[in-house]
């Protein structure tokens, strides 16, 4: 496990405390994304690689098209959906793997096991398929724990990115289209700063300790989402 010099990097036992909305943007049988937000703090996403039977815990609630569903009750609905998901959330012990010295932090989530149980006494898994003692038999079980993305504070073009997506359109650019539309887009993205991560990363200001190669016209480095150390 990492032990970040960083003090400020991001809570998630704080940010779920603090937080007054939670919803499930897209869900999968292996993977979620939940936007989490508050009046009083920034909004931060959770992307979550989960076991199967995790998601009906997190999916969302379906609303009909009777004017019963508006109003006070899809609020109600809206409501309780938030509440289940951060008691989902607050069952696990949120342990850092990795972190990449912005807004994203990686965890691995291990469910908490109850206080003075032989199981509390262990010493935290190392891995998803590290085993506990159980109080029951004496034996022992698998810890299904799950792979965490936390971005935090998020920006409001990745929440817009994290949105399920409205559907595809075919369009067909022209050299007129490219001029008028396509450029002056991706001239903006540039212009904004956004891209500053990836400039630091080609610096070396940033991600050091994942630097494989340092080539003078390429870098190559360790991606955030690899299991494994290849030092």
């Amino acid at each position: 496990m990492i032990t970040p010099k960083d003090t400020t990097r991001p809570d998630p036992a704080a940010i779920f405390a603090s937080t007054s909305i939670a919803k499930t943007l897209t869900i999968s049988d292996q993977h979620a994304t939940i936007l989490l937000s508050s009046p009083s703090t920034e909004r931060s996403l959770l992307k979550l690689t989960l076991v199967p039977f995790h998601k009906t815990e997190l999916l969302g609630p379906k609303f009909s098209n009777s004017a019963s569903s508006k109003g006070k009750e899809k609020k109600a609905l809206v409501d309780e959906h938030s509440v289940n998901i951060l008691k989902f959330l607050s069952r696990f012990d949120w342990r850092l793997t990795s972190e990449s010295g912005a807004e994203y932090t990686f965890f691995e989530a291990f469910p908490k096991v109850p206080e003075g149980s032989a199981a509390s006494r262990l010493p935290a898994p190392p891995s998803k398929k590290a085993r506990v003692e159980d109080d029951g038999s004496g034996g022992g079980k698998n810890i299904p724990s799950f792979k965490v993305e936390l971005i935090s504070p998020a920006s409001d073009r990745q929440v817009a990115r994290a949105m399920p997506s409205p559907g595809l359109a075919m369009v067909a650019e022209t050299p007129d289209l490219y001029r008028r539309v396509t450029r002056p887009f991706i001239e903006g993205i540039v212009g904004s700063g956004s891209l500053s991560w990836l400039k630091n990363v080609v610096s070396g200001e940033k991600e050091k300790e994942r630097l494989l190669v340092n080539g003078k016209e390429w870098i190559l480095n360790i991606d955030t989402k690899w299991r494994y150390s290849f030092r």
